[in-house]
C-alpha cells in the first residue's frame, strides 16, 4: 500500500478527475444552482468519483500543512463544509452532490499538499499547462457556438475566470515563448467573455506580476529589472490595446459599450446588490449574524434574486461572524505570505502577487468562495506556489520544517 500511494499515476488520474470536473463546469455554465442541484449525471459521477478518489489519497499520504497561510485556508476551508452541512439540515434539507462538491475546495488543498512532492514542480506545471489548453479549446467551441445560436449579451459568462484563474501558474512555464503564448491564450478567451471584473483582474494581475518580480529582485540586478519592467508594462499596454480594440471590434463592440454602460447602471446595478445584501445582514436575528444562513444564503434570501457578487458579504452573510473572522484571519496570512516572499527574494513573488490580485478583484465584483470550481483552483494554485517557493530555497527535503519555522 505505501508503494501504491508513492505511485504517480493515482494523482495523475485524480488531476484527470478535476479536469472533467471544470470541463463540465464549463459546459454547464455553473450549473449548481440556489436549490443545490447539479444537472446531469455525468457530473454527478465525476464529483463524486473525484472526491472518493482524493479521500483515498489523503488517507495513504497523510499530509503535514506546515505554512501558515495553508493552514489558514485549511481551517477556512473546513469551517465552510461544516457550516453548510450544520445549516442545511437546520435551514433547507441536505442535497447530497452539492455537498459533495462543497467538500472539494477542502479535499482538493490535502490533496496537492499530499501529491506535490511525488508529482514535482515540472510535471505539475506541465498538466496545469495541459488542462488549460483542453478546458481553453472547450470554452472557445462553447463560446463560438453560442454565439450562432444565443444573443451575446447572454452569454456574457464567468466561466472564462476557470482559465484565467490558472495564469499564475502558467506564469512559472519556463519556456518563455510557451509561456506568453499561452498568456495571449487566456487574454483572448477572457475579454471574448465581455467580463469587466475579469478583464480588470487580467490586466492588474499581471501589471503585478512584473513589478513585484522586479521589487523582489531588485538587490541582485536592479537597473536590468527596471529596463526589463518598463518594456514589458509598455509591451504589454500596446499589445492589450490591439487585443482588447480587435476583440471589440469582432464582437460589434460589447467589450467597450459595457465599460461605457458601467457608470450609468452602477456596475450592472451592483451598488443596488451591496445596498441590498449589507440591509440582509443588519436586520439578521443575532444567531443567524453569528452562524450565517447557509451556503448561496443571499440567493436564496435576497429580494433582488441574486447573490451578493461580492464574496466578503457573501461569507459574511453565507456563514456569520465566526467564520468571516477566519476569512480575514487567512487574509491576513495570505499578505503575510507575500511580504515574506519579496523579502527573500522569491523568484515566485511576482506569481504569488499575481494570484493574490486576481483573488482580491474577482472576490470584489463577484464570486470565487461559493463556487466550489473556483475556490479548488484557488486552493492548487495557491498551495503549489508555496510549495515552488520552499522547493526552491530548500534543496533538501528533509530541511523543509526547519526552514519553515525560521521563515514563517
Amino acid at each position: 500500500m505505501k508503494t501504491f500511494s508513492k505511485n504517480i499515476v493515482f494523482p495523475i488520474i485524480i488531476l484527470g478527475l478535476v479536469l472533467l470536473f471544470l470541463n463540465n463546469q464549463l459546459a454547464n455554465q455553473f450549473s449548481l444552482r440556489a436549490d443545490g442541484q447539479i444537472e446531469g449525471m455525468e457530473q454527478n459521477i465525476v464529483v463524486l468519483l473525484m472526491v472518493l478518489s482524493m479521500f483515498i489519497y489523503i488517507f495513504l499520504k497523510h499530509p503535514i500543512i506546515q505554512n501558515k497561510f495553508i493552514r489558514g485556508l485549511l481551517v477556512f476551508s473546513t469551517a465552510i463544509v461544516v457550516s453548510s452541512y450544520v445549516l442545511s439540515f437546520i435551514n433547507h434539507g441536505f442535497s447530497f452532490i452539492l455537498y459533495l462538491s462543497i467538500l472539494v475546495p477542502l479535499l482538493t488543498l490535502l490533496f496537492i499538499n499530499s501529491a506535490l512532492n511525488v508529482i514535482g514542480e515540472k510535471r505539475i506545471i506541465g498538466i496545469i499547462g495541459l488542462i488549460v489548453a483542453l478546458l481553453g479549446a472547450q470554452y472557445y467551441w462553447q463560446y463560438n457556438n453560442a454565439r450562432l445560436y444565443l444573443d451575446i449579451d447572454f452569454f456574457i459568462i464567468n466561466s472564462s475566470y476557470i482559465i484565467l484563474l490558472f495564469l499564475p501558474l502558467i506564469l512559472c512555464i519556463d519556456n518563455k515563448i510557451i509561456k506568453y503564448c499561452a498568456v495571449i491564450f487566456i487574454a483572448v478567451l477572457v475579454l471574448s467573455s465581455g467580463k469587466r471584473g475579469g478583464i480588470i483582474a487580467l490586466g492588474l494581475s499581471l501589471a503585478l506580476f512584473f513589478v513585484f518580480k522586479s521589487i523582489s529582485e531588485s538587490k541582485k540586478k536592479h537597473n536590468i529589472t527596471f529596463v526589463s519592467l518598463l518594456l514589458s508594462l509598455v509591451l504589454l499596454s500596446v499589445v492589450s490595446y490591439f487585443l482588447f480594440d480587435w476583440m471589440d471590434q469582432s464582437y460589434d463592440n460589447i467589450l467597450t459599450q459595457r465599460f461605457e454602460t458601467m457608470k450609468e447602471t452602477g456596475g450592472s446595478d451592483r451598488s443596488t446588490i451591496y445596498e441590498t445584501t449589507t440591509q440582509m445582514i443588519v436586520t439578521s436575528d443575532f444567531p443567524s449574524l453569528m452562524i450565517g444562513h447557509g451556503w448561496n444564503g443571499v440567493l436564496r434570501n435576497s429580494p433582488l434574486k441574486c447573490s451578493a457578487h461580492n464574496d466578503y458579504l457573501e461569507v459574511l452573510y453565507d456563514y456569520g461572524l465566526f467564520v468571516f473572522f477566519i476569512f480575514l484571519t487567512t487574509l491576513f496570512y495570505m499578505f503575510k505570505q507575500l511580504s515574506t516572499m519579496v523579502n527573500t527574494q522569491s523568484k515566485y513573488a511576482g506569481h504569488f502577487a499575481c494570484a493574490v490580485t486576481q483573488f482580491l478583484v474577482l472576490s470584489m465584483v463577484s464570486h470565487i468562495i461559493i463556487y466550489p470550481s473556483l475556490f479548488m483552483i484557488e486552493m492548487m494554485v495557491f498551495s503549489c506556489l508555496v510549495y515552488f517557493d520552499i522547493n526552491d530555497n530548500v534543496d533538501n527535503y528533509e530541511n523543509r520544517n526547519t526552514y519553515l519555522s525560521r521563515r514563517l
